[in-house]
C-alpha cells in the first residue's frame, strides 16, 4: 500500500506511547472523547494532531474530510459513492478501509450471506434479493451537511424500490475515530426486511497478523449475534495498520424494532425465562469475514438481520428463499457504528486502543449509575454466607419431558450441607461441596472453583462482621487443602466426601491413541488425572493466604515441593503439560496450554517469600512464554476452551475469524502472574503484558445494559470466553480483584473501575426481594441468598444451574472482599489523579485546594428505584497526599471535617440516605 502525503498535519514517524487514564476530576463529554483517541498515542506531534480543526475539501469530484488523524473520501462513480478511509503514518495517509460493494455478478465462491440471483448459486437458493440490502450498493449521493472546527458531517444517499437509506458519516476534531449512521426507511406496508448491512474491506489483503471477534463462526452462513455483544468489536491488524469496527451501542437500544418470529433458536427452552412474543427485537448482528470468496480482504460488517441461535453458541443466518425476511413493527431501521482507524498501532497490539474506548465511552457511564449494587457489600455477606453454607443442593427432575430443579428439603439431614466439616489426621478440615447433582458427593481445589480462594473471603468477612466462625472455615479450608496428598509435589483436586479419598480432576485421557483432531470431553471424575492448573491455582491462592491472613509455614512447604515440580517438568518453551497421569507421565493432551500464567503466579509469590533464585528463573520462563507464544494471537488454550460445554478439537481454529481458543480462565491467571512477577522484580515488560492481557479480556466483560438481556441486569459482567454466549458468569470474581491492583499499579482507573463493576456483578444473581424490586435480577429460582453460575448461557434469556458456592455467591464475596480491601468503600488518590466510589458509591470528582480535599460523590444505593434507606459504614482510603500534615476533608454536602493525613488514610465514613 503506497502511503499519500499527510495535509495540514506534522506527524513523528515513532510510535507513541501509551498514556494513563486521568481522573474524573477534570472529565466532561469532551475531554471523553478526545480521551479515546489519546489512547493510541501520547507524541508531542500525534498531539499537535489533536488540536487541528476538521477541515473539508471538494475538489476533482470528490469531498475529502480530516483531522490530521483520520481522513475519509467519498467519490462519486457510475457504480455508486467510493468510501476510503485513512490513518496517518508519519506524514503519510495510509488506507486502512473501505466501503464494500460485491463485484456484480457475484462469483461463485461468494459466501453465503453476501449472494444474490446475479449467480447460479443465488438463484439455486431463491435469494430474496430485494429484502436483503447492502448499504454501499444502494448510496449515489453525497453532499456536506455541516461543518464547523470541531465536527464535520457527510450525508450519503440512495434507494431501491423497497428503501430509502441515508447514511451520515461524523468526524470530529481529536479523534481518530470516523462515525457512521445508518437510516433505512423501508416502503412496504407492512415494512419487510432480510437485512440492512454495511460492509468494509480492510485495505492489507490477505490473512491478518491479528484479528477479533465476539464469537466464532463454523459455517458460510454464520454472523456474530449481539447476544455475544459484551464489549463488542470486530478487529483486524496487519503490521502497524488497525481497523476495529464498534457498534453503537446507545443506538440498539435507543432505535428498538420488534420483528415476528425474530431470535429463533435450534436448542430446547430449557431453564428458560418467559418473554413477550410481541416485543422481541430484530437483532444487531457483526461480522468478520477472512473468506467472502469475493475477494481476499478481510470485510467487517455490521447491520440488522436475523439468526437462528445453535448450539454451542453459533449464530446462523438462514440465506435460502427468504427465510429470514422479518416483518418489522416501524417502517425506520437505524443503526451505528464506530471506525477506529490507527496506521502507527503497536503490531498485535492494537486492540488495547479499542478496548480502552469501549469503557470510555460506554462502561464509565454504566458504572456511574445505580444498579447492580442493591446494599451495602457487608449486608450481602450476611445474608449469603449463611444462606450458602446451609443449602443442600438441588435435583433435576423431568415434567412433560423437560428437565426442572427441585431444591432438596431445607429440613434434610446436615450431611446434605453445602458446609462439611470434619476431623483428617487430627486436624481440624472442613470445605464447601459442589451442589448440582453430578458432583454432590465432590468438594473441591480446581481451576475452576476453588475453597481456597474461597478462604481469602472468609478470612476478610469473619474480621470486618466480627465473625470468628468464618474465620475458623477459612482455616479448615486452607488445612484440607494441605491434607492433599504430594506426588513429588503434584495434587490432586477434588475430594470426595462419600468414598473419603481424593481424586486428580474432572478429566482422564487417553495416553495412547490420543487424537487432536477429535471433539470430546473426556470427563471421568472417578479417576480423573493430575491437572496443573488446578494445582497451580490451589497454590497460587495459598500463597495469597499466606501473604494477607496466615504466615502458617506448613502452606510455605507445601507450595514449595509444589514449585519444585513444575521447576523440574516445565518444558524448554517454558510452558508445563496440561495432565499427568498417576505415575505423573504427561498426558498428550494439551502439552502446549496458556496455563502458565497460573504457573508463574506461584512460582513469582514463591520467589517472594524465599528469594530463592530457582523460582524467579522459571517464572520468567513461564511468562516469555505466554509473551512470546500466547499473546501475539491470543491463544488462550486452557481445558474449558476445549472441555467444557462449547467443546473443541484440541486443533481448533476458526479460518472465517480467524481466531484460535481464546477463553477468560487462562486470561485471569496470565493477569496473576505477571502482576506477581513484576512485583517481584519491578521490570516493566511484565506490567506491559498484564495490561496488554487485561486489554483483550475485557472484551469479554460487558460494558452496557442492552435491553434484549432481561434475566437480569448485566453490566460489569463478564462471558467465559469467544465462543460462549452467557452473561454474568461467575468468573467476575476471578477478575476483580486482580484488575484493581493492576489498575492501583500502572494509574490506569479504567481498569480499577472495570474490577469494582466485576466485583459488583458478581453479586447480582443472589436470590434477594430487592434485586427483583430494582430490576437487578428479574428471574431467581434459588433460595434466599443463593444463585446461579450465570445467565443466557445457551443463547436466550434463561435461569441456569449452578455448580457450586465458589461460582456463585461465595465466589462474589470473595471478589468484594479482595476489592475492599485494597480500595476501601471509597477511594482517592491525588498523586494518581484517580478517585472512584466502591460500595454503593460513585465518585464523580474530587479537588485538593490547598488543605481542602472535596470529594463529589452520589450515593448509587438512594438511587434505586426502591432505595436502600438505611445508613452503612464505609472505609474511605486516601493516598498520595502533598505531606502528612492536617486536611480539611468535604465529602459532599456534608460539614467538614479537620483529619491528618494518617487518619484519612484509613477513615470510616457513615453513607446516610
Amino acid at each position: 500500500m503506497e502511503p499519500t502525503p499527510l495535509a495540514n498535519a506534522s506527524r513523528a514517524a515513532a510510535r507513541p506511547g501509551r498514556r494513563c487514564m486521568a481522573g474524573p476530576r477534570w472529565r466532561s463529554a469532551v475531554a471523553v472523547l478526545l480521551l479515546a483517541a489519546t489512547v493510541f498515542g501520547g507524541s508531542a506531534q500525534r498531539a499537535a494532531s489533536q488540536t487541528n480543526p476538521v477541515e473539508v475539501r471538494e475538489i476533482d469530484g470528490y469531498i475529502e474530510i480530516d483531522n490530521g488523524l483520520v481522513k475519509a473520501r467519498f467519490t462519486p462513480s457510475p457504480e455508486g459513492v467510493d468510501q476510503a478511509f485513512f490513518a496517518a503514518q508519519a506524514g503519510q495517509w495510509v488506507l486502512v478501509a473501505e466501503a464494500f460493494r460485491p463485484p456484480n455478478p457475484r462469483p461463485h465462491t461468494t459466501t453465503a450471506l453476501y449472494l444474490d440471483r446475479s449467480n447460479e448459486q443465488g438463484r439455486a437458493l431463491r435469494i430474496a434479493e430485494e429484502y436483503r440490502v447492502i448499504v454501499p450498493e444502494v448510496l449515489r449521493t453525497v453532499h456536506v451537511s455541516q461543518k464547523t472546527p470541531e465536527e464535520v458531517q457527510v450525508v450519503l444517499t440512495g434507494e431501491t424500490p423497497m428503501v430509502r437509506v441515508e447514511q451520515t458519516v461524523s468526524l470530529q476534531r481529536g479523534r481518530n475515530i470516523i462515525h457512521v449512521d445508518v437510516q433505512g426507511v423501508l416502503r412496504g406496508d407492512p415494512p419487510q426486511l432480510e437485512y440492512l448491512f454495511s460492509p468494509f474491506s480492510f485495505a492489507e489483503a490477505g490473512s491478518p497478523d491479528f484479528s477479533h471477534a465476539p464469537a466464532y463462526k463454523r459455517s458460510p452462513g454464520d454472523v456474530i449475534g449481539d447476544r455475544a455483544f459484551f464489549a463488542p468489536a470486530a478487529i483486524v491488524q496487519t503490521g502497524s495498520v488497525f481497523a476495529a469496527l464498534v457498534p453503537d451501542l446507545d443506538q440498539i437500544n435507543e432505535h428498538i424494532v420488534y420483528g415476528q418470529h425474530a431470535r429463533p433458536q435450534k436448542h430446547p427452552w430449557i431453564f428458560g425465562v418467559p418473554i413477550d412474543s410481541s416485543r422481541i427485537s430484530m437483532p444487531a448482528v457483526l461480522d468478520l469475514e477472512l473468506a467472502s470468496g469475493m475477494t481476499n480482504h478481510p470485510l467487517l460488517a455490521y447491520g440488522v438481520m436475523d439468526a437462528i441461535t445453535e448450539q454451542h453458541v453459533y449464530w446462523r443466518h438462514e440465506n435460502a428463499g427468504g427465510t429470514l425476511v422479518r416483518t418489522l413493527s416501524d417502517n425506520e431501521v437505524r443503526y451505528g457504528m464506530d471506525l477506529i482507524l490507527d496506521a502507527e498501532a503497536s503490531p498485535y497490539r492494537g486492540y488495547q486502543g479499542a478496548a480502552t474506548y469501549l469503557w470510555d465511552r460506554y462502561g464509565r457511564h454504566y458504572f456511574q449509575r445505580p444498579r447492580p449494587q442493591a446494599m451495602p457489600f457487608a449486608e450481602y455477606a450476611s445474608i449469603a454466607y449463611p444462606a450458602s453454607l446451609a443449602y443442600k443442593g438441588f435435583t433435576v427432575e423431568y415434567e412433560d419431558g423437560k428437565p426442572v430443579m427441585v431444591h432438596r428439603d431445607p429440613e434434610g439431614p446436615d450431611a446434605w450441607n453445602s458446609w462439611q466439616q470434619w476431623e483428617m489426621e487430627g486436624q481440624p478440615v472442613g470445605a464447601l461441596r459442589l451442589t448440582a447433582p453430578q458432583w454432590f458427593h465432590l468438594t473441591y481445589n480446581t481451576a475452576w472453583w476453588n475453597n481456597v480462594a474461597d478462604a481469602t473471603g472468609f478470612y476478610y468477612w469473619g474480621e470486618r462482621l466480627g465473625d470468628p466462625s468464618l474465620i475458623d472455615k477459612a482455616r479448615r479450608m486452607v488445612n484440607l487443602a494441605l491434607m492433599a496428598p504430594q506426588h513429588e509435589g503434584l495434587f490432586p483436586s477434588l475430594y470426595d466426601l462419600n468414598e473419603k479419598h481424593w481424586i486428580g480432576s474432572l478429566w482422564r485421557f487417553p495416553t495412547e491413541g490420543y487424537d487432536p483432531d477429535e471433539t470430546r470431553t473426556y470427563w471421568n471424575w472417578e479417576e480423573g488425572d493430575y491437572q496443573t492448573a488446578s494445582a497451580s491455582v490451589t497454590a497460587g491462592y495459598l500463597m495469597e493466604v499466606y501473604r494477607l491472613y496466615q504466615k502458617d509455614p506448613r502452606i510455605l512447604d507445601y507450595v514449595q515441593r509444589y514449585g519444585d515440580f513444575l521447576i523440574a517438568r516445565m518444558q524448554p518453551e517454558g510452558s508445563v503439560p496440561a495432565w499427568f497421569t498417576e505415575h505423573l507421565e504427561p498426558r498428550p493432551s494439551m502439552r502446549w496450554n496458556a496455563d502458565g500464567g497460573a504457573h508463574a503466579w506461584v512460582l513469582s509469590e514463591l520467589y517472594r517469600a524465599t528469594g530463592e533464585d530457582k523460582f524467579l528463573q522459571a517464572a520468567k520462563r513461564a511468562a516469555q512464554f505466554l509473551i512470546d507464544d500466547v499473546m501475539p494471537q491470543q491463544r488462550w488454550v486452557d481445558f474449558e476452551a476445549l472441555y467444557s460445554c462449547a467443546v473443541k478439537a484440541e486443533t481448533f481454529f476458526d479460518p472465517r475469524t480467524g481466531q484460535p481458543p481464546r477463553n477468560a480462565m487462562s486470561m485471569s491467571w496470565a493477569l496473576q502472574g505477571f502482576v506477581s512477577l513484576y512485583e517481584a522484580t519491578g521490570e516493566s515488560r511484565y506490567l506491559e503484558a498484564a495490561e496488554a492481557v487485561a486489554d483483550y479480556a475485557s472484551f469479554l466483560q460487558t460494558v452496557w445494559a442492552p435491553h434484549y438481556i432481561i434475566t437480569a441486569y448485566p453490566f460489569g459482567g463478564f462471558s467465559s470466553q469467544i465462543g460462549d454466549a452467557e452473561w454474568l458468569d461467575q468468573r467476575d470474581h476471578r477478575f476483580a480483584g486482580i484488575l484493581v491492583r493492576l489498575g492501583l499499579l500502572t494509574g490506569r482507573q479504567d481498569l480499577v473501575e472495570r474490577g469494582v463493576a466485576a466485583a459488583r456483578s458478581s453479586l447480582a444473581l443472589i436470590t434477594l426481594p430487592q434485586h427483583v424490586e430494582n430490576g437487578i435480577y428479574n428471574a431467581p429460582t434459588f433460595p434466599l441468598g443463593l444463585g446461579p453460575e450465570n445467565i443466557d448461557h445457551e443463547g436466550f434469556p434463561q435461569t441456569p444451574l449452578r455448580s457450586g458456592p465458589s461460582w456463585a455467591e461465595v465466589g462474589g464475596l470473595a471478589a468484594a472482599a479482595d476489592v475492599l480491601r485494597q480500595l476501601g468503600g471509597l477511594y482517592v488518590n491525588v498523586e494518581r489523579d484517580m478517585v472512584v466510589g466502591v460500595d454503593g458509591i460513585a465518585a464523580q470528582s474530587y479537588s485538593l485546594d490547598g488543605r481542602t480535599l472535596r470529594v463529589n460523590v452520589e450515593k448509587l444505593l438512594t438511587a434505586l428505584p426502591v432505595p436502600y434507606d438505611e445508613p452503612y459504614e464505609v472505609l474511605l482510603k486516601v493516598e498520595g497526599l502533598p505531606d502528612d500534615g492536617s486536611y480539611t476533608l468535604v465529602l459532599g454536602n456534608e460539614a467538614p471535617l479537620e483529619r491528618s493525613a494518617a487518619e484519612l488514610a484509613r477513615y470510616p465514613l457513615e453513607i446516610r440516605p
